[in-house]
C-alpha cells in the first residue's frame, strides 16, 4: 500500500495545456502584414499554450515548413 501511494502517477492537471501543432498557414499569412513579426506571433502562441514550444524551436519548424511551399514568381 505505501509503495503505491510512493510511485503513483501523478494526476494530470485539469489546468495542463498541451502544445498544439502551430497552424502554418496562419502563421504565414500573418507574417504578411506590415509590422507583424515572427516574434509577435510566438508571443501570441505562447499565451493561447504556455506550455507549448519555446521560441527557438518555433522559429525552426515554421522555417522547415515553409521550405515545402512551391515557390511562385509572379
Amino acid at each position: 500500500m505505501m509503495a503505491r501511494a510512493l510511485y503513483a502517477l501523478p494526476a494530470a492537471s485539469p489546468h495542463r495545456r498541451i502544445p498544439k501543432q502551430s497552424d502554418w498557414n496562419y502563421v504565414h499569412r500573418e507574417l504578411r502584414r506590415p509590422g507583424l513579426t515572427l516574434m509577435l506571433l510566438w508571443l501570441e502562441y505562447k499565451e493561447h499554450f504556455p506550455e507549448g514550444y519555446q521560441h527557438s524551436q518555433f522559429c525552426d519548424l515554421y522555417r522547415r515548413w515553409q521550405r515545402h511551399l512551391d515557390v511562385v514568381m509572379r
